[in-house]
């Protein structure tokens, strides 16, 4: 089967699935002069990639991405029931973050330290806006300018690899729930929201 048709029976595939994605999906080489069927690809061990933006990416790379935030979602569970402190869901977290990433030994050491380092300088601006004694405005200008300081020193450790590059626009909503979990983030951001409409 040829790499348009090849395409044309997967999006057909997912639509009978009720599975509609903007994302196409093309075995490796597609427009290439080599038209390859899917079980030859499968044979051979390629896979398809996805068409997003970012070279390279794999639907595994996808797959593991969205199975990293599901356990993120599991270690928040186990936090607020008591099973896990702060402390080793933060951990744990950082741990499954990095391994995700593919970072071993002393990179996967650097990440722990800076996604430490951020989530407390997050925290302490975020609840340094709620003294009586601090302007709202500085406060808030602080907090901002921490996120965007914690954001920045998180992601500057990230290369050009396709599951860094899926990890970096969403890194900040990553540090907010870690600093908050996944309910605090969210009141945390509806509070700003809120002082900022005030």
């Amino acid at each position: 089967m040829t790499g348009p048709k090849w395409v044309g029976l997967v999006a057909a595939t997912g639509v009978a699935l009720g599975l509609v994605t903007a994302v196409a999906m093309h075995p490796r080489g597609a427009g290439t002069e080599r038209a390859a069927s899917p079980a030859a690809n499968a044979a051979s061990g390629d896979e398809p990639e996805f068409r997003s933006g970012i070279p390279g990416l794999k639907m595994a790379d996808v797959r593991d991405y969205k199975l990293l935030w599901r356990e993120i979602e599991e270690l928040q569970q186990w936090r607020r029931a008591g099973r896990i402190s702060v402390a080793e869901y933060r951990s744990k977290v950082i741990e499954k973050t990095a391994h995700f990433l593919g970072l071993g030994g002393s990179a996967a050491d650097q990440f722990a330290a800076v996604a430490s380092e951020a989530v407390s300088a997050v925290r302490e601006s975020f609840f340094r806006r709620g003294r009586v004694d601090a302007d709202p405005r500085v406060a808030e200008a602080e907090f901002y300018s921490d996120m965007r300081g914690g954001v920045t020193r998180v992601t500057s450790l990230l290369g050009e690899e396709p599951k860094h590059r899926l990890f970096a626009p969403e890194c900040k909503k990553w540090l907010l729930q870690l600093a908050f979990g996944s309910s605090e983030a969210r009141e945390a951001q509806q509070d700003i929201i809120f002082q900022l409409l005030s």
